[in-house]
């Protein structure tokens, strides 16, 4: 298992002229959320734009997936294997950051942690985050390895996920005798089917038919549950520990 201890010399180490993610732009300064440029070892010599979030519990977080108003078509994520793969949208608006993007930045010996910021209609919301995230390569599909759910308890819709590989609706690698991706209309790593569908249709709260909305099972004394698309989502990630002693921050306004 990695050291997390080891992630403040690590950073300390980075070109900061490329940084590799919000966690080396932060250490190099920047104390300002929004779009920068990052150039993790898929994103050319050009880099990556992204948005960093240098706010939330410390700053740092790579903004890795990001839906909300803006505008788009219910079925913007709705795309291709080629399109998950490479990422789409616009990092101000919606936007997959791609999985090659995914697995180049948690791919090695750091481990990475993932939180999922979920926003509803009132606009408040509820983080979720989990130890660790990984994701492969292409040529294993892009298979998620998550760790233990950090908090809240009772609010683990991803681990059903675990160990799967990626889907779309050109390339099915679920394991349920359904289709999950061309169903629900969404790219992502679907079990039997899902309980987090978090690129799914953005159907804007509340809805009549199962379609496959931007949801998050979660007990449905705690949040809406099933039929329920969340209006605002963020997935981002950070090297695990960048912040020492930390409170496990829960709750946030957009």
């Amino acid at each position: 298992m990695p050291r997390v201890s080891s992630v403040r010399s690590h950073f300390a180490r980075a070109d900061i002229l490329h940084p590799r993610n919000c966690a080396d732009l932060l250490d190099a300064g920047q104390r300002t959320s929004g779009i920068y440029t990052v150039f993790h070892k898929t994103a050319g010599r050009t880099g990556q734009n992204v948005y960093c979030d240098m706010e939330t519990d410390g700053g740092g977080w790579t903004v890795i997936q990001k839906r909300g108003q803006y505008g788009n078509n219910a079925f913007y994520f709705y795309r291709n294997w080629t399109e998950y793969a490479n990422g789409f949208g616009d990092p101000a608006k919606e936007y997959w950051i791609g999985n090659n993007a995914l697995h180049t930045m948690t791919d090695g010996d750091l481990i990475t942690s993932l939180r999922i910021f979920l926003g509803n209609t009132s606009v408040t919301g509820s983080f979720v985050e989990y130890e660790s995230f990984k994701v492969e390569d292409e040529q294993n599909h892009f298979k998620i390895h998550l760790g233990q759910l950090l908090g809240p308890k009772g609010w683990d819709a991803m681990s059903s996920s675990n160990s799967s590989k990626f889907s779309t609706f050109d390339i099915d690698l679920d394991m349920s005798r359904d289709h999950c991706a061309a169903k629900y209309k969404g790219g992502w790593w679907y079990s039997n089917c899902y309980e987090a569908n978090l690129n799914g249709l953005n159907l804007n709260g509340h809805y009549l038919v199962n379609s496959g909305g931007i949801e998050w099972l979660v007990p449905r004394t705690t949040e809406p549950g099933a039929h329920y698309s969340y209006p605002w989502v963020r997935m981002m990630i950070r090297p695990a520990g960048f912040v020492k002693n930390r409170p496990l921050s829960l709750k946030t306004v957009i």
